[in-house]
């Protein structure tokens, strides 16, 4: 018998389907080409995951520039209203009773800022039954004999928050920290505590300058060595030349910044311990990696310059840190590390920067030189 061609009529034209084909065939892939094709979208995810994380680590950085801005304006407007930047701290003038909390509130600098934060409301709530007058003394903000203070510092400020850093709380906080000389070696010192661990952190501190402030009277030279000369850097300096813009119940004013404004450090990236097995001051137990130690944004936590960029200089066998608490530090990418200096600038280094250019730019008297091409 003959088969005779069926024709279809699809918009005007004829489509003549071949004698003994049906419509319904189909080819379908075959099993080696099935895996190819799974190998080549591997290859492709492959190649676009390292720009897809490239351009977030981007958006990370460019809005932690732009909050270190914002605090570095909400300083400077503190100053033009007040003629004086915040003090960095509230806390006891005679070095010989820095570590008492009798009658000294330890409030930090960031709750001076809370108005030029737009959170008015904030810093009406946390002063209403709390005294943080510069030249006042209210008792310490102990936990819970303050309920209204310690729920106020739980509010989380979206300004103090880096997105580079691990979105979980850290296992405890440091309730303070301050400068002092013992055994004729600077050092410093802090207050740790696991509870209460529900703190609102900051991931960005004032500078306290080379070795931070240690009270009245505290006057006695100092030196150190550079890292590339060997040769004193500094030679019988009075720490005084050595302070930075914030520091024990401080009232700096812009014109004491002699070293210049686009060269004096305010405020940098400062979050605490991020690593595994860091000197917590606490048991980090079960939790001894990642956040282990913050900063709460109502404490005094301001930081020195001395101990460099460089986390690692502290690792060892157990030890693997990628900021400590005593530096500044970040968790973004190839070891950068943001600062908004006195006339709201913001600058990026990396841990790889000099100790000695640290130094200078830490300071607001200092008179150092800073090479043009180090900024």
């Amino acid at each position: 018998m003959r088969l005779i061609p069926r024709v279809e009529r699809r918009s005007g034209r004829q489509l003549a389907l071949p004698t003994g084909v049906s419509a319904a065939h189909r080819r379908a892939f075959t099993l080696v080409e099935l895996l190819v094709v799974i190998a080549i979208i591997g290859v492709l995810i492959a190649l676009l995951l390292p720009a897809v994380q490239a351009a977030r680590e981007a958006a990370n950085r460019a809005a932690c520039q732009n909050n270190l801005k914002q605090i570095g304006l909400a300083a400077l407007n503190y100053e033009s209203s007040r003629t004086r930047l915040p003090p960095g701290y509230l806390g006891p003038d005679d070095e010989a009773t820095v570590s008492s909390s009798a009658n000294q509130q330890w409030a930090g600098v960031f709750t001076h800022l809370l108005p030029f934060f737009e959170s008015g409301n904030t810093h009406d709530r946390l002063t209403e039954d709390w005294n943080i007058g510069v030249r006042e003394n209210d008792l310490y903000y102990a936990f819970p004999t303050n309920v209204q203070v310690f729920n106020t510092a739980q509010i989380q400020l979206g300004m103090l928050l880096c997105p580079s850093m691990p979105s979980e709380r850290p296992v405890g906080y440091m309730s303070r920290t301050y400068s002092g000389i013992e055994n004729g070696f600077f050092s410093i010192f802090r207050f740790a505590f696991t509870q209460p661990t529900t703190l609102a952190p900051s991931h960005y501190q004032g500078c306290s300058g080379v070795v931070g402030d240690h009270g009245n009277g505290s006057n006695s030279a100092i030196s150190f060595t550079s890292e590339i000369t060997g040769l004193p850097l500094y030679d019988v300096t009075p720490i005084s030349q050595l302070r930075g813009a914030f520091g024990i119940r401080s009232r700096t004013t812009i014109a004491q910044i002699s070293d210049g404004t686009s060269k004096t450090i305010m405020f940098g990236e400062a979050p605490g311990i991020v690593g595994r097995n860091g000197d917590t001051g606490i048991n980090a137990q079960p939790q001894d990696s990642g956040f282990t130690l913050g900063h709460p944004w109502v404490s005094p936590c301001i930081v020195p310059a001395l101990f460099g960029l460089d986390s690692t200089q502290f690792n060892d066998g157990t030890t693997q840190l990628q900021i400590d608490w005593g530096q500044f530090g970040s968790t973004h990418s190839g070891g950068v590390i943001q600062f908004v200096f006195a006339d709201g600038s913001v600058t990026s280094f990396t841990n790889e920067l000099r100790d000695e250019i640290l130094w200078s730019l830490s300071s607001i008297q200092g008179e150092e030189i800073v090479p043009g091409d180090e900024l």
